[in-house]
């Protein structure tokens, strides 16, 4: 039985009527509170917090995600001119917002004032100068320097007793006071480098700056930033990756924003579409975690020959042929695998109540990681070292099969997702809870119930109201008599009452129908009650409890998230290699390039045939001799110089030569295949001008 379309309440699902004539009029069903549309929850906490400071000729840097919740700190570096390593930590932090200590270096400033262009303050930092986000996304909050101090710094960190219970734990044999504090402290530095006094203070700033937002959140109402906490401490050292600036990013195509074909997607507000760049041919990734993660890895080539050798590694384990159906099954295992970190920010912070499309994606996230954990274990080992790869070891030992597999079913067991599909709220299965089972049973009978009570009613009226008269239940309203009008009235004025019983109270009308109450409907009211809303007030309470329980392998969800992302990133950077004909390069600790028949990766996309170029460079004296692996592996002495000038005429390929040369030892530094095999560099400058 179909529900009609006017009603005066609003629109939703669940209306219980008695059979009736097929002219009867039929009401427009009434909204439950919780049976809202399941809309994805896509909160604005998707911000990074940047912190920086200068003081004795040292940098400091400190940022936090709030979807992420690692709070990452830098060793501090010395640096006498320091715009450089800023220009490089905005490229490579991305931040959304850079916190400044008012007492910081006016050049500093100025440049980053230049990139910032100025808006109102915002209400989390009302007393501060404040600029808003640019082209480069950012804005500028000069906060006071006293949140940057060391030792307010230090206590916030230790108050947030991250990894107690994991960490080291130091225990002392006397009770003293201040014991409580030393200990932190010890577990502290377990963590981080606490003699980087500046990046410490920075990470007060940034926490200072949070415990700000989450305060003026609560209190006007927006809890985005209430449940936002650290989850995590790590280090980081900028020695670690390639010192990259923007004229580098620029020049060499790193990354190509071009406006969105769609004009709604257009303005400060949408977003862009990556161009023809060497990211946008590279990034085949099937998660929105792994395409974050590529652009972090073009934004920080490392330094690190380990990391270099171990992903040159395995992209030659996913490119063997014998293991192509396995890269392909991982691949599509990928393609399910969600952000779980938004979901799971959403269900700490209950502003989504965990949606139909959030318990979804979470149990597809699980199924997925369950198949690439099968996967893996199918991959041909090419060499005796390939099951000691960093990538195949995080999976072996993280990806918990027994946790995931009953994480899994506690989801498909709790909840019914093809009723929740329709209904568009979270609806739980039978046989979960027997209150709940019962509350549905006596729902699922109303039908009957009600026509009987249509039925007994039908006996005290006249024949002509009887075979209209109808008996319905709507959520929140209860259970009402209802008889058609007359005939249609004025438009919006409704129609003549055709019949009224005695003791019946009118409460309400539409433009077709009078809904009454009576002595019986009350009894029903009373007996009843509000079945609709208990039931989705225990489903509310079963589902608060599911939200508790998945939040406890939070850890294991967000730690096998981040492994899919690097595998989803190696994958990508082998599908390339594969199809564009990369090789392995070898990385040497000599200050040395050498490139044969190399080209350009982007400008080859573009023209039907390219010259392939070599490339013999080394650093130091141009006249020493430098003895270089041959064609045939054996090793021979080769004359190289240390700089080569290019000449040629007007569109002869001077350009692209010398953007071939960065790119392939860019990419190499990436840790993908290349066009053939460069060395190891520590910076990539490049700036390219054309009069």
């Amino acid at each position: 039985m179909a529900p009609h379309s006017e009603h005066p309440a609003e629109d939703n699902t669940h209306v219980r009527f008695a059979s009736s004539p097929s002219h009867a009029p039929q009401p427009r069903p009434l909204s439950s509170s919780s049976s809202s549309p399941d809309q994805d929850w896509d909160g604005t906490l998707d911000e990074t917090i940047m912190a920086l400071d200068y003081r004795d000729r040292k940098i400091g840097c400190c940022y936090l995600n709030a979807i992420e919740g690692k709070l990452w700190m830098m060793e501090d570096m010395e640096e006498s001119a320091p715009w450089d390593l800023v220009e490089a930590l905005r490229f490579h932090v991305q931040p959304s917002t850079i916190l400044l200590s008012s007492r910081i270096e006016e050049s500093l400033l100025d440049k980053l004032e230049g990139l910032a262009a100025p808006t109102e303050p915002a209400p989390s930092s009302s007393s501060s100068a404040t600029s808003g986000p640019d082209s480069t996304g950012f804005a500028l909050d000069i906060r006071p320097a006293t949140e940057f101090a060391y030792q307010t710094a230090r206590s916030r960190l230790i108050s947030l007793r991250v990894g107690q219970k994991e960490g080291p734990r130091i225990e002392f044999a006397g009770a003293e006071e201040g014991d409580g504090q030393r200990e932190g402290l010890m577990r502290l530095a377990g963590w981080v480098d606490v003699d980087s006094k500046v990046t410490v203070g920075c990470a007060g700033a940034v926490i200072a700056y949070f415990a700000r937002r989450r305060l003026i959140g609560g209190i006007h109402g927006d809890d985005e930033f209430v449940r936002v906490s650290v989850n995590a401490i790590s280090m980081f050292s900028m020695n670690d990756y390639m010192l990259v600036n923007a004229d580098t990013i620029c020049s060499l195509q790193i990354f190509e924003d071009e406006s969105h074909p769609n004009f709604h997607m257009q303005g400060r507000g949408g977003r862009g579409k990556e161009g023809l760049s060497l990211f946008g041919i590279m990034n085949s990734t099937r998660t929105p975690q792994g395409s974050l993660l590529l652009r972090r890895w073009f934004l920080r080539p490392s330094l690190s020959l380990d990391i270099l050798h171990a992903r040159h590694s395995t992209l030659s384990l996913f490119l063997h042929p014998s293991n192509l159906h396995v890269s392909d099954a991982l691949c599509t295992a990928l393609k399910k695998v969600k952000d779980i970190g938004k979901t799971l920010l959403g269900l700490r912070s209950g502003r989504s109540g965990g949606t139909v499309g959030e318990w979804q994606r979470m149990l597809e996230f699980i199924w997925s990681t369950i198949k690439i954990r099968g996967a893996i274990e199918e991959l041909f080992q090419t060499s005796e070292n390939d099951n000691a790869l960093p990538i195949i070891q995080q999976i072996t030992n993280n990806f918990d099969i027994p946790a995931l597999t009953t994480l899994g079913t506690l989801l498909t067991s709790t909840i019914d997702f093809d009723t929740s599909s329709l209904e568009h709220r979270t609806v739980i299965a039978r046989g979960v809870d027997d209150e709940l089972d019962n509350m549905k049973h006596v729902y699922d009978g109303l039908d009957s119930m009600l026509a009987q009570a249509a039925a007994q009613l039908a006996e005290q009226v006249p024949r002509e109201v009887a075979g209209v008269l109808n008996v319905i239940y709507f959520p929140q309203l209860g259970y009402l008599i209802t008889v058609p009008a007359a005939e249609e009235g004025e438009a919006g004025g409704g129609g003549r009452r055709l019949w009224e019983g005695e003791g019946w109270e009118f409460q309400f009308n539409t433009a077709t129908c009078f809904y009454y109450k009576s002595v019986e409907m009350r009894e029903l009211d009373e007996y009843f009650g509000d079945i609709h809303g208990l039931i989705v007030d225990r489903e509310i309470e079963l589902v608060h409890q599911l939200q508790l329980r998945v939040l406890e392998s939070s850890a294991l969800l967000t730690k096998t998230s981040d492994i899919c992302a690097e595998l989803d990133c190696l994958l990508a950077l082998a599908e390339s290699a594969r199809k564009f004909g990369y090789q392995r390069p070898r990385m040497v600790e000599e200050n040395v390039i050498r490139i044969t028949k190399g080209r350009h990766p982007l400008q080859e996309l573009l023209v039907p045939s390219i010259v392939e170029n070599d490339t013999n460079l080394a650093g130091g004296r141009s006249t020493d001799a430098l003895r270089l692996d041959g064609e045939d592996g054996e090793e021979g002495e080769l004359e190289v110089n240390s700089a080569m000038l290019l000449t040629g005429a007007n569109f002869s390929g001077k350009s692209v030569y010398l953007k071939q040369v960065a790119l392939i030892v860019y990419l190499a530094h990436v840790g993908r295949y290349v066009i053939n095999r460069p060395s190891f560099s520590s910076a990539l400058l490049a700036r390219l001008r054309s009069t």
